[in-house]
């Protein structure tokens, strides 16, 4: 296995990783579960909380 090679197959993977990564995010993202916390991390940049 040569340099070129092993290069095709390490993009390979990274780029599968990353996808899979993405995906799981997504899914934690949008989890009935975690509903509330993003509809209320949503409104942080709305509030007028001036010091």
């Amino acid at each position: 296995m040569d340099q070129a090679q092993l290069m095709a197959i390490l993009g390979t993977v990274s780029t599968v990783w990353f996808f899979l990564f993405f995906v799981a995010m997504l899914a934690w993202v949008y989890w009935p579960k975690h509903k509330a916390r993003m509809d209320h991390q949503a409104q942080i940049p709305l509030r007028d909380d001036r010091i």
